[in-house]
């Protein structure tokens, strides 16, 4: 009887030191990444530096290429998945790149222009769940300067090429679309045209349009 006892605790200790062994009780496996080349991501708000070379002054000079370096984040982002796509939930994604106008004349004046551009910007995305691929970048041949409502010089990328990587939506990402405005006005004793006629520009820090209406559409890729 005791010999039975002692066998029947054997057994069921076992499941417990099985898991001991382990490290302890079993968790779920991550769900696997999510290839969203196919969806649509569309972001409210844009916080970002962009840094010229050369600077930028009221006269400029001889025409050449004007360097346009961009860093930045940004936040409230929403996915659109594909039809039965898996959700997925943007926490983070982090913008930089460079664009290049070859004939710039290098004057304030052509933030409220447009301009022909080349180049790339890379956005990494981190999610939930996590993406088969983790950067998309898009390829800007265009920028639509001008001034707000609001008094501040205002920004709108357009994208010519395909985009690599997620959130291309159904046509190769070409009608992504980016709009900001810049932190400090156009007019004023700090504002944009003031600082150009001092020693020239040399960065500026961008912020979400806020002449758009809610929600603005800061970054949309798609």
């Amino acid at each position: 009887m005791i010999r039975k006892m002692l066998v029947v605790a054997a057994a069921a200790a076992m499941p417990i030191t099985a898991v001991a062994a382990t490290g302890g009780f079993a968790s779920a496996a991550a769900p696997p990444p999510v290839n969203a080349t196919n969806y649509t991501v569309a972001c409210t708000g844009i916080s970002a530096t962009a840094k010229f070379s050369p600077a930028l002054t009221t006269l400029g000079g001889p025409a050449s290429n004007e360097a346009t370096s961009i860093k930045g984040s940004a936040t409230g982002c929403t996915v659109t998945p594909t039809l039965g796509g898996t959700p997925v939930s943007v926490t983070s994604v982090k913008i930089s790149g460079t664009i290049n106008n070859a004939g710039s004349t290098h004057t304030c004046g052509g933030l409220t222009t447009a301009t022909s551009e080349t180049g790339s910007l890379t956005a990494k995305w981190k999610t939930t769940p996590k993406l088969t691929a983790a950067s998309s970048v898009v390829n800007p041949n265009s920028v639509l300067g001008g001034v707000g409502g609001d008094g501040h010089a205002t920004f709108a990328l357009s994208f010519g090429a395909a985009t690599s990587g997620p959130f291309q939506g159904t046509d190769g990402g070409i009608t992504s679309s980016n709009s900001a405005e810049t932190v400090l006005p156009v007019a004023g004793p700090t504002g944009i045209l003031a600082l150009c006629g001092g020693k020239g520009i040399k960065s500026l820090a961008i912020t979400t349009n806020t002449n758009l209406g809610a929600p603005p559409a800061a970054l949309a890729l798609k």
